[in-house]
């Protein structure tokens, strides 16, 4: 199955993001821009579970196993 987030759909327990950053809060490690989606490497151990996001914030409850 698909997980959606925003608009932007991967494999189920992937997570994409698209935003603006500012200090590194997008979770590349870095305060880049980007202008498509990009796919946050959780690890091979850690599944997205739920992800929500807001006007100035993104969460998500992860699995790790």
């Amino acid at each position: 199955g698909k997980i959606y987030t925003w608009g932007w759909g991967g494999a189920n327990g992937t997570f994409f993001e698209d935003g603006h950053s500012s200090g590194g809060q997008l979770g590349h490690g870095n305060d880049f821009d980007y202008l498509q989606p990009m796919l946050l490497n959780l690890g091979d151990d850690v599944r997205a579970l739920h992800v929500s996001c807001g006007f100035n914030h993104t969460g998500g409850i992860f699995e790790y196993y």
